[in-house]
């Protein structure tokens, strides 16, 4: 099959060419902490590497594009936050380009668009030599793009599902790219070459290294109706699979995106990153009502507060709303083996209690899906914090012994119990791409299947890739009911575990496995004792401000309560599961 999956991705990549109907250039401002404003034209190095930099992007929308929605595509050359009048319009990295700007345009609209950016890549990654990649204005082709969606799901699912549906997936995509007739001008030669050829691995590497590269040539009303007839035949025989091949298994998915308050760049950088990945999820929950999303770590939430007040607001009310989910319940997702007792009841006694001030609610799920293992009193914390709930995918890291569970009730010292999951995504652990390979492979790999039909999944990009994206959330429109995979539906993530306790008997968590004590992670054993010197600190405090307490309690001052809290907090948020561990940059 190789080769056939090869002729239909080159015949993807030239369908791509016409992605965009129409596009027009923007100029650009630039100025670092260091620099007076200078003109940035693209292709052109950064003046300064000082950041934050700031950057204008100005022009106008053609009179010609009436009527037609226009976006913006931007590549900074760094991560960034797009902003419009002011407003967060979300952020900017390899894979959040375009946002739409226009619906519908009048024409001859003047466009301002200000960018704050960072010389840096994604997980702290240095970008020497930052230049101005793109920056234009675009009308896009949305059926084109449509199309392209529907024929790269499916051949994607084809790489995925089992061999006789990946056949018939195959064939379906051969039989719709016959139909879609496009204007070919140059490239007709290399493509009747393609056809023809049966070594298409080679062909797709000729030696004039064709790229088809757009806006390509203008279609006509015959182009257009190709097109939709080869959408309409695509749907159609996706129907007739599915008939012969129904979904298998169900995956309760919800967006998300893992923030490492500190790992490889300092908070400073993290704050930068939380603005950013809220106003990506904000915009895109406009754009796709079907969108929930949760995120963890009250820090976080308090650090937008502080810088965007109004982009905080907008999440209060999609957390009102029911789409935007409070997990986590703790101050940060800290170190699960060395902080004392006192440390993990503040840890939830702050979390918690932010949640409840600012949003009127609680978590119920503890998410730690990073933590480097997890401490055998922890049962009785959580149960005691209001967090029935557990969740990790970090236990299926463990390089000897592999984790037995992925759904089962975690029993701690006391013999209190939680519900506790994980799951194992073979593409991207819990930064899923929402791809053909994330949804077979997580299914695949759930055992608890035998007790429960339903696994969580989550899907975004973390640590400054903006969390989910317009192009996951495409695919997800197509892989809900998709032949030969598990079907797919986002959801709350409480949702999910609400369902596994309100299973009858047997199925319920009387009949889940159960893990007694101490989770233990077969990796990262160094950080135990990388950083001495700041665990022996913790330590330190960890005593002091708990006798800081006890000699307000004893003095009866009503003043000095607020700066303890203050002092909790800092500590708190150096327990962070990359920071207190040592893990992090020093």
């Amino acid at each position: 099959m190789q080769p056939e999956f090869e002729r239909l991705r080159v015949r993807l990549q030239e369908l791509s060419a016409w992605s965009d109907l129409e596009t027009f250039p923007l100029e650009c401002e630039f100025r670092a902490p260091n620099t007076d404003w200078l003109p940035l034209e693209v292709g052109q190095e950064w003046p300064s590497r000082a950041f934050p930099a700031e950057m204008v992007f100005s022009g106008h929308v053609p009179s010609t594009w009436a009527g037609k929605p226009v976006w913006v595509r931007l590549a900074v050359g760094g991560e960034g936050l797009l902003t419009l009048d002011g407003r967060a319009l979300g952020g900017l990295n390899p894979f959040h380009r375009e946002y739409p700007l226009l619906e519908a345009a009048r024409g001859a609209e003047v466009v301002a668009l200000e960018v704050e950016a960072v010389p840096k890549g994604l997980f702290g990654s240095p970008v020497p030599r930052p230049r101005l990649e793109e920056a234009r204005l675009l009308v896009p082709d949305l059926q084109v793009r449509a199309l392209h969606t529907d024929l790269a799901c499916a051949l994607e699912a084809a790489q995925q599902v089992q061999p006789d549906v990946a056949q018939l997936l195959l064939d379906a995509l051969s039989e719709t790219l016959a139909l879609v007739r496009l204007p070919r001008g140059p490239a007709q030669a290399y493509l009747e070459q393609l056809e023809r050829s049966s070594w298409s691995g080679m062909t797709a590497q000729l030696w004039e290294e064709w790229k088809f590269e757009g806006p390509g040539l203008a279609l006509g009303p015959e182009h257009r109706a190709s097109l939709e007839a080869a959408r309409a035949h695509l749907a159609r025989r996706l129907e007739v699979i599915r008939g012969r091949y129904p979904p298998a298994g169900h995956l309760l998915m919800s967006g998300h995106a893992h923030i490492d308050l500190a790992w490889l760049w300092p908070l400073a950088e993290t704050r930068r990153k939380v603005r950013r990945t809220f106003a990506t999820v904000l915009h895109l929950m406009e754009r796709y009502p079907e969108l929930c999303f949760n995120q963890s770590s009250a820090q976080a939430y308090a650090w937008l507060e502080a810088d965007d007040p109004r982009l905080f607001e907008e999440v209060k009310k999609r957390v009102q709303e029911g789409r935007w989910e409070l997990v986590g319940g703790m101050w940060v997702e800290p170190d699960g083996n060395l902080l004392s007792g006192e440390s993990w009841a503040r840890q939830v006694l702050y979390g918690q209690g932010y949640f409840r001030r600012k949003f009127g609610r609680r978590a119920t799920v503890a998410w730690l899906p990073d933590t480097f293992g997890f401490a055998a009193n922890l049962p009785q914390v959580l149960s005691q914090g209001g967090l029935p709930y557990f969740f990790t995918t970090k236990l299926g890291w463990n390089e000897t012994n592999a984790f037995p569970h992925d759904l089962w009730q975690w029993e701690g010292l006391d013999g209190t119990r939680v519900l506790a999951h994980g799951f194992w995504n073979p593409n991207e652990s819990y930064n899923g791409r929402l791809e053909a390979k994330d949804l077979a492979g997580t299914w695949h790999h759930f055992k608890g299947k035998r007790h429960h039909p339903t696994s969580l999944y989550t899907f975004g990009y973390g640590d400054g890739g903006g969390g989910p994206s317009a192009e996951m959330l495409e695919r997800y429109a197509r892989y809900r009911a998709f032949p030969g995979l598990p079907r797919a539906e986002i959801g709350r993530v409480e949702g999910f575990y609400g369902a596994v306790e309100g299973a009858g008997k047997p199925q319920g968590p009387a009949a889940l496995p159960v893990w007694v004590g101490e989770m233990y992670l077969e990796r990262h054993r160094a950080t135990y004792t990388t950083q001495a010197e700041l665990k022996r600190l913790n330590r330190r405090l960890e005593h002091a401000l708990v006798e800081a307490e006890a000699a307000l309690v004893l003095a009866g001052e009503g003043e000095g309560w607020e700066a303890l809290e203050g002092a909790w907090k800092a500590l708190l948020l150096g327990q962070f599961h990359d920071v207190l561990p040592g893990s992090g940059v020093h």
